[in-house]
């Protein structure tokens, strides 16, 4: 049987996202040509070992990925009240999407 609440809860995840999505695009844009070359050689990097990363990164500090989180909402249970999605910016280098718990 389809949870409505679920699927705002999950539309609510997916708006936030592609939100910062949006707003990093408007910074990248402005990237004079070192921070470009600098950005994409990193991007590289990241995405060359992306699969040996994603199967360590939980070893440090509790991460996890989106798939996590969507299991997680998939996954509570029914009595437990969906938290609304906020941006934090209480980190020294940005954003942090965070749930109020």
């Amino acid at each position: 049987m389809p949870d409505p609440e679920r699927e705002t809860y999950e539309k609510r995840l997916r708006e936030v996202f592609d939100h910062a999505e949006l707003e990093f695009r408007k910074i990248k844009k402005d990237f004079d040509r070192d921070v470009q070359e600098r950005w994409t050689g990193a991007a590289d990097y990241f995405r060359e070992w992306k699969d040996f990363l994603s199967e360590i990164r939980a070893d440090f500090g509790g991460h996890f990925d989106h798939g996590s989180a969507i299991h997680a909402v998939r996954e509570r249970p029914p009595s437990l009240p969906f938290p609304d999605p906020q941006f934090s910016r209480g980190r020294p280098r940005g954003r942090e999407i965070a749930a109020p718990f």
